[in-house]
């Protein structure tokens, strides 16, 4: 699908959001996790800080932020964490604390290498979405019509809704969550596809959400064939290094370098097992390149101005994909991305993605409409919570400094929506 025939299917699916996911951020890090007072902004922000102003706020915030992340480190046995605060094209915050490697007393940077898990996911979704832009590929179409090794059981008529490509971005394919055997080995990602024959899918297309890292591994298949180049060496040549991600990779096994975060559970060190299913949790990532791709994320471009997607592209990834869904009830996804309404209190559209794997956890969320990103990254077993929270506090307390309006065309800006939507936040 190219890009006429893209702006075309927006065109499609209508122009406005009439659902959000609930959420609550004033259950906020400090306070949740630490018993300690939160700072909380108003309600009547506009817009983030001007850059000087921005990084003197986030400078405070850091400032702020340390003591209180150092003591949820250890109170939940989480050795190292990485932090990347961005701005449109600017860096506010990046930084490591802890150690990376326990044993070897190697401290935490941004720079650290951890296992992020299902952050592969939005870097999958680019990569389709670059071979609809080239015409390969048209996300409405089956997926059986570029994956043919594809299939799967059914106790549905799927004559009518047939698994499309867009409907395993969006998690409606209706696929399972997981294909558990074997999910722990070095076996190659593309055996999934033959492996589904033998299950049965969960939901008829576009039912209901259904979460599937099967699904997004058969989209790294799908990458793999059109592409006519294994899925690593694209994601790295094509996606990644062109976004500035100059570390990060797609591995099963533990990648080798000084750089890498082992790691922990309660304190003692795991032994890290490989990953089959590369396109939707086999990322390892730093923080420092987390933050140059939700950079690319917010202005569109990648560094040195380098086209990134096309606007349209773009716009498509963070629009909701299942309007339709009575079944989804609040739950609103894009192409790769989780949306929520004021999910940061007065960010106005937030789009985030987390990742939980066996040592690890992650967290990253944009805000389109601000300019503004942040990503955490942990090497503790079980410290999503964790990463999830000290993100929702760094943009709320970078949105309650004084705002002054970014400049135009700093950030994307998504669909209105057409109804009135009732704000609903719960704890």
């Amino acid at each position: 699908m190219g890009v006429h025939q893209l702006g075309k299917t927006m065109v499609a699916h209508g122009n406005g959001m009439s659902k959000w996911a609930l959420i609550s951020t004033l259950a906020i890090f400090a306070g949740v996790l630490l018993g300690t007072d939160a700072v909380q902004g108003g309600t009547d922000i506009a817009a983030p800080p001007d850059a000087a102003r921005a990084r003197e706020a986030a400078a405070t915030i850091r400032k702020d932020l340390t003591p209180l992340i150092r003591a949820a480190q250890k109170r939940f046995e989480i050795p190292g964490m990485s932090v990347v605060l961005v701005r449109g094209g600017d860096v506010l915050w990046s930084e490591g604390f802890g150690l990376a490697d326990v044993a070897g007393q190697r401290a935490a940077t941004a720079d650290t290498l951890y296992r992020a898990g299902s952050l592969a996911k939005p870097l999958t979704a680019i990569a389709v979405m670059q071979l609809a832009e080239k015409g390969r590929i048209d996300i409405d179409q089956p997926l059986t019509t570029y994956l043919p090794a594809f299939s799967i059981r059914s106790r549905f008529d799927t004559s009518a809704e047939r698994i499309t490509v867009r409907s395993v971005l969006a998690h409606h394919g209706g696929l399972p969550t997981d294909l558990t055997k074997g999910m722990w080995t070095s076996q190659p990602f593309t055996a999934v596809a033959t492996k589904l024959r033998e299950e049965y899918t969960c939901f008829p297309p576009n039912l209901v959400f259904s979460y599937s890292n099967a699904g997004y591994t058969l989209l790294g298949h799908l990458v793999q064939k059109v592409s006519g180049m294994p899925y690593s060496r694209y994601m790295e040549q094509q996606v990644m290094r062109p976004l500035g991600m100059r570390r990060s990779v797609f591995r099963s096994s533990a990648v080798a370098s000084r750089d890498v975060a082992k790691g922990y559970r309660d304190g003692r060190e795991m032994v890290l097992l490989p990953i089959r299913d590369l396109p939707a949790a086999g990322l390892s990532a730093s923080a420092a390149d987390l933050g140059r791709f939700m950079q690319a994320m917010l202005t569109g471009r990648a560094p040195e101005g380098r086209p990134f997607l096309e606007p349209a592209t773009l716009k498509e990834m963070l629009a909701p994909q299942n309007e339709n869904v009575d079944l989804d009830l609040d739950l609103v996804v894009g192409l790769g991305w989780f949306l929520e309404k004021d999910g940061i209190p007065g960010g106005g559209i937030t789009a985030r993605h987390g990742g939980t794997t066996l040592g690890f956890s992650a967290e990253m969320l944009l805000l389109p409409e601000k300019g503004l990103g942040v990503a955490v990254l942990a090497n503790g077993d079980g410290s999503r919570n964790v990463t999830t929270q000290l993100a929702e506090e760094i943009l709320t307390r970078i949105l309650a400094e004084k705002p002054i309006p970014l400049r135009e065309g700093n950030g994307i800006h998504l669909r209105e929506k057409r109804h009135s939507l009732k704000e609903t936040h719960h704890i």
